[in-house]
């Protein structure tokens, strides 16, 4: 019976390493250097996003059904990865694959174009990435044929996605009326310079992509408001006052570096300017993409990297936006212009949504969890806001990334401590549960 089993373990082993081999024998070896395709990709949606002045739950949506697709287009080539179909809600079984030859890096290539055409309000940059893209892969002498039968496949999966996005509730909460916010001054009311109306204010009837509703899991509540010098309200607001006006000049550093307001307006007189910048879900993406390409990815676990992350942000945003305008907690720049000190300002500019929680709290912890799951706790030089003339900052992990930035909306003044605490704790935990329930490799 002794020898029985140590046969049988024998063969076991045999045959786990003979999968391990044909998984690894079976990767396309063009794998490396496909994945800057992915990442052009990425950038492309960034950029495109940047100009079409975009909100943060909008912004994280498209990325997460961009990058599902183009995951999900590849991923038949690539065994010892699993697809998301059955896994995230409302997403069933994707079309398989032709029995001809297929070029995954077309096929997904495609699948990105066929989203991005859709869900970008400036398609014309997906239309030049694919154009560009194209060429560049029958100059390296992909077959018209294989191209052909890789773009029909790719779009097949993109068609897919589409119609699955279709189904999450986003035109008809689009389509929503003007959100009347409750009256009181406890509660949220439009910030200054611009006292815009609040963004995605129905936010909460946005299908999940992994929690099963959008409550599901929540943050600690706010502290209950309150005018008493003694209540914890008062000194969460009395913190944020105080720390901006004795700002050091790294933490004012801190605050712009993760600012990541898509729209920022200036004022001069009667003059006003608005400039564009990336999102928070644009600066982890961007994150992702340094540590990928710093050790080596190839193109599934980058586009691994980058659906996982999505995901993560999406819930996030969903979550938190459900949180705010459960609360509609009052922001610190109208709290003290109000009851501490009527000309005080913010250095950062107070975004149109309520306080608690902090939403680049929230999914910076989320994206933080993920790409420590995907890459590990490994140290990375973010150069996310160069092109804003910002320094390259030194992180020594994603955890300690994600808390500067939770961090950073005290020092902006935007956000109360509490807030940005539930926030990282929230975000943690979504991530934790997405990567519990779904599974991105086969056992």
């Amino acid at each position: 019976m002794k020898q029985a089993s140590k046969l049988l373990l024998a063969a076991a082993a045999c045959w786990t390493l003979w999968q391990a081999t044909a998984a690894v024998a079976a990767v396309p070896t063009y794998d490396k250097d496909a994945a800057k395709y992915v990442h052009q990709w990425v950038w492309t949606l960034t950029d495109a996003m940047v100009d079409e002045i975009r909100t943060p739950c909008t912004i994280s949506r498209v990325y997460s059904y961009c990058n599902v697709a183009a995951y999900e287009a590849a991923v038949p080539g690539y065994p010892g990865f699993r697809s998301f179909g059955g896994q995230l809600n409302g997403l069933s079984s994707l079309p398989k694959p032709p029995k001809t030859p297929i070029d995954w890096r077309v096929a997904a290539i495609a699948a990105y174009h066929r989203v991005a055409g859709k869900l970008l309000y400036f398609y014309d940059r997906s239309d030049m990435r694919y154009e560009d893209d194209i060429a560049g892969l029958k100059q390296e002498g992909v077959s018209q044929k294989v191209i052909d039968a890789s773009v029909k496949y790719g779009e097949k999966v993109g068609d897919h996605i589409i119609a699955w996005s279709a189904k999450d509730g986003f035109r008809e909460v689009q389509a929503t009326g003007d959100f009347e916010f409750p009256k009181g001054e406890q509660y949220w009311t439009p910030t200054p310079p611009e006292f815009s109306r609040p963004v995605d204010p129905y936010w909460s009837r946005v299908r999940p992509f992994a929690l099963s509703k959008a409550d599901q899991i929540l943050p600690p509540a706010p502290f209950p408001f309150s005018k008493d010098p003694n209540s914890e309200f008062y000194k969460a607001m009395k913190e944020v006052w105080e720390v901006g006006k004795n700002l050091t000049k790294e933490q004012d550093l801190t605050a712009k570096f993760w600012d990541c307001n898509p729209i920022h307006s200036f004022h001069f007189g009667h003059m006003a300017f608005k400039t564009r910048q990336i999102s928070p879900a644009g600066h982890w993406m961007n994150i992702a993409k340094i540590v990928a390409i710093k050790q080596g990815r190839g193109m599934m676990e980058t586009l691994e990297a980058y659906a996982l992350t999505s995901l993560a942000i999406s819930d996030g945003f969903l979550s938190c936006w459900t949180e705010k305008f459960k609360h509609n907690m009052i922001r610190p720049v109208t709290y003290i212009n109000r009851y501490m000190d009527s000309s005080w300002n913010p250095v950062l500019q107070t975004p149109p949504f309520p306080d608690h929680s902090s939403g680049h709290a929230t999914i910076s912890a989320a994206a933080a969890v993920v790409l420590t799951k995907v890459f590990g706790a490994v140290p990375f030089d973010d150069d996310t806001e160069v092109y804003l003339n910002m320094p390259v900052r030194t992180f020594p992990n994603f955890m300690d990334a994600a808390a500067d930035a939770a961090l950073s909306r005290l020092y902006g003044g935007i956000h109360v401590r509490h807030s940005n605490e539930s926030g990282a704790k929230n975000g943690q935990q979504i991530a934790e549960y997405l990567l519990g329930k779904v599974s991105t490799r086969t056992k």
